[in-house]
Protein backbone atom coordinates (compact mmCIF):
# COMPACT_ATOMS: atom_id res chain seq x y z
CA UNK A 1 0.00 0.00 0.00
CA UNK A 2 2.89 2.37 0.65
CA UNK A 3 3.81 2.37 -3.06
CA UNK A 4 0.27 3.36 -3.98
CA UNK A 5 0.12 6.18 -1.44
CA UNK A 6 3.57 7.44 -2.44
CA UNK A 7 2.70 7.54 -6.14
CA UNK A 8 -0.72 9.07 -5.52
CA UNK A 9 0.85 11.89 -3.47
CA UNK A 10 3.16 12.73 -6.40
CA UNK A 11 0.73 12.03 -9.26
CA UNK A 12 -2.94 12.35 -8.21
CA UNK A 13 -5.40 10.31 -10.25
CA UNK A 14 -8.82 11.82 -9.63
CA UNK A 15 -10.91 12.61 -12.70
CA UNK A 16 -14.08 14.66 -12.88
CA UNK A 17 -16.40 14.02 -15.81
CA UNK A 18 -19.77 15.72 -16.34
CA UNK A 19 -21.71 12.80 -14.82
CA UNK A 20 -19.21 10.97 -12.59
CA UNK A 21 -16.08 11.43 -10.53
CA UNK A 22 -13.60 8.59 -10.21
CA UNK A 23 -10.00 7.85 -9.32
CA UNK A 24 -7.52 5.65 -11.18
CA UNK A 25 -4.87 4.92 -8.54
CA UNK A 26 -1.87 2.88 -9.62
CA UNK A 27 1.63 2.05 -8.45
CA UNK A 28 4.93 2.09 -10.29
CA UNK A 29 5.43 -0.97 -12.54
CA UNK A 30 8.10 -2.56 -10.32
CA UNK A 31 5.40 -3.23 -7.70
CA UNK A 32 3.14 -5.09 -10.16
CA UNK A 33 3.58 -8.85 -10.56
CA UNK A 34 0.74 -9.29 -13.05
CA UNK A 35 -1.28 -6.58 -14.87
CA UNK A 36 -4.77 -5.99 -13.45
CA UNK A 37 -7.68 -3.61 -13.16
CA UNK A 38 -9.69 -3.74 -9.93
CA UNK A 39 -12.98 -1.84 -9.71
CA UNK A 40 -14.31 -0.71 -6.33
CA UNK A 41 -17.03 1.50 -4.93
CA UNK A 42 -17.01 2.86 -1.38
CA UNK A 43 -20.04 3.33 0.84
CA UNK A 44 -19.22 7.03 1.29
CA UNK A 45 -17.17 9.33 -0.93
CA UNK A 46 -13.48 9.74 -0.06
CA UNK A 47 -11.42 12.90 -0.42
CA UNK A 48 -9.07 12.65 -3.38
CA UNK A 49 -6.95 14.93 -5.54
CA UNK A 50 -7.54 15.64 -9.22
CA UNK A 51 -5.13 14.55 -11.91
CA UNK A 52 -3.15 17.45 -13.30
CA UNK A 53 -3.98 20.28 -10.89
CA UNK A 54 -4.21 18.45 -7.51
CA UNK A 55 -7.46 20.23 -6.63
CA UNK A 56 -9.57 18.43 -4.00
CA UNK A 57 -12.52 16.31 -5.04
CA UNK A 58 -14.64 13.51 -3.59
CA UNK A 59 -15.30 10.15 -5.19
CA UNK A 60 -16.76 6.78 -4.32
CA UNK A 61 -15.67 5.06 -7.56
CA UNK A 62 -12.20 3.65 -8.05
CA UNK A 63 -10.33 1.71 -10.70
CA UNK A 64 -7.04 0.42 -9.31
CA UNK A 65 -4.64 -0.17 -12.19
CA UNK A 66 -1.76 -2.64 -12.11
CA UNK A 67 0.24 -1.50 -15.11
CA UNK A 68 3.26 -3.69 -15.75
CA UNK A 69 4.37 -2.14 -19.05
CA UNK A 70 4.69 1.67 -18.84
CA UNK A 71 4.25 1.89 -22.62
CA UNK A 72 0.69 0.52 -22.22
CA UNK A 73 -0.36 3.18 -19.69
CA UNK A 74 -1.34 5.90 -22.16
CA UNK A 75 -3.51 3.56 -24.25
CA UNK A 76 -5.27 2.15 -21.20
CA UNK A 77 -5.91 5.58 -19.68
CA UNK A 78 -7.16 6.89 -23.03
CA UNK A 79 -9.63 4.00 -23.32
CA UNK A 80 -10.88 4.53 -19.77
CA UNK A 81 -11.27 8.28 -20.26
CA UNK A 82 -13.14 7.77 -23.54
CA UNK A 83 -15.52 5.32 -21.83
CA UNK A 84 -16.35 7.80 -19.06
CA UNK A 85 -16.95 10.59 -21.56
CA UNK A 86 -19.79 8.48 -23.01
CA UNK A 87 -22.96 9.60 -21.21
CA UNK A 88 -24.85 6.35 -21.90
CA UNK A 89 -21.98 4.25 -20.54
CA UNK A 90 -21.72 6.40 -17.40
CA UNK A 91 -25.46 6.13 -16.73
CA UNK A 92 -25.29 2.34 -16.96
CA UNK A 93 -22.05 2.17 -14.94
CA UNK A 94 -23.51 4.30 -12.13
CA UNK A 95 -26.60 2.11 -11.99
CA UNK A 96 -24.51 -1.07 -11.57
CA UNK A 97 -25.37 -2.80 -8.30
CA UNK A 98 -22.05 -4.61 -7.80
CA UNK A 99 -18.37 -4.37 -8.61
CA UNK A 100 -18.75 -7.45 -10.81
CA UNK A 101 -21.41 -5.70 -12.87
CA UNK A 102 -19.14 -2.64 -13.20
CA UNK A 103 -16.29 -4.87 -14.39
CA UNK A 104 -18.54 -6.54 -16.97
CA UNK A 105 -19.56 -3.13 -18.32
CA UNK A 106 -15.92 -2.08 -18.58
CA UNK A 107 -15.00 -5.32 -20.33
CA UNK A 108 -17.74 -4.76 -22.87
CA UNK A 109 -16.81 -1.09 -23.39
CA UNK A 110 -13.01 -1.05 -23.43
CA UNK A 111 -11.68 -4.61 -23.33
CA UNK A 112 -13.37 -7.01 -25.66
CA UNK A 113 -11.21 -7.82 -28.67
CA UNK A 114 -8.62 -5.16 -27.84
CA UNK A 115 -4.97 -5.37 -26.91
CA UNK A 116 -6.07 -4.26 -23.44
CA UNK A 117 -8.00 -7.50 -22.99
CA UNK A 118 -4.98 -9.53 -24.04
CA UNK A 119 -2.71 -7.61 -21.65
CA UNK A 120 -4.97 -7.43 -18.58
CA UNK A 121 -7.12 -10.51 -19.01
CA UNK A 122 -10.48 -10.57 -17.38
Amino acid sequence: MAGLERRESKFPTGLIFPDIQLALPHVDPEFVKQPFIYVARTVRPLSWLQMGDSKPMDTDRFMFLGIKEPSKQVGLLSSIIAAFQDENFVTTFKAASSENEMVNLLVKKIYTGSSIEREYGR
